[in-house]
């Protein structure tokens, strides 16, 4: 059985503060950021790759200027003791999930590989769809597989030790918005990039298939 952290948040802590909505309002410029940089780049491209280049976009924006930020401080010290904007952005999901406060090696050692090698794909990936590349669906799965993987390896140590860690029921802004929302949408949009990519390949083979039958 799993077990959650219950605590309320201290009646002089308001649970929405100022630094919540800043930190929203980064993520949610973020997000504009990346649509006018696929609209430079790939405004020529079909709708549906339209939405997967702003996806890739958002993707490599977050892991560069969030997750490698997050990894630096934790190298050096961590988020915990650091200060800054960024420091003061991640202590804010540390109320969610406690593990992002105290540089666990688990957590850092998938945010290295995310910021190194996701980013690197996202850039990738990026230039393929643009362009039309032959290699666009493998480095697609490539990297959803990637992210799916950080995905399970960031939370499924914790809930088999029974959650100590996820301060998921003290407010809905941590279980709702940070632990669900801004992890799930790392599990949603890259399972249905596999699914077009997926899709992509079946449609190649049986083109193939039917030539063949010719």
């Amino acid at each position: 059985t799993m077990a959650f952290d219950n605590s309320a948040p201290s009646p002089d802590e308001p649970i929405f503060s100022m630094v919540s909505a800043v930190s929203l309002l980064a993520c949610a410029f973020q997000g504009v950021a990346a649509y006018l940089m696929m609209r430079r780049v790939g405004g020529k491209s079909s709708t549906i790759d339209q939405w997967v280049l702003t996806w890739l976009f958002y993707d490599v924006i977050v892991h560069i200027t969030l997750e490698g930020p997050f990894v630096w401080m934790s190298l050096g010290g961590s988020v915990e003791t650091s200060e800054g904007p960024l420091a003061q952005l991640w202590q804010e999901y540390g109320k969610a999930d406690s593990r992002w406060l105290v540089s666990d090696p688990g957590i850092v050692s998938v945010e290295l590989l995310t910021v190194l090698l996701c980013s690197a794909l996202c850039l990738a990936l990026i230039y393929a769809v643009v362009h039309n590349k032959h290699y666009r669906h493998f480095l697609q799965i490539s990297l959803c597989v990637c992210e799916l993987y950080g995905g399970w390896m960031t939370f499924a140590p914790d809930w088999l030790q029974g959650s100590p860690h996820l301060n998921q029921a003290s407010s809905w802004l941590h279980l709702w918005v940070y632990l669900v929302f801004f992890n799930g949408i790392w599990v949603l949009v890259p399972g249905l990039l596999l699914l077009q990519s997926w899709s992509a390949l079946r449609s190649l083979h049986q083109g193939t298939e039917k030539r063949k039958d010719k």
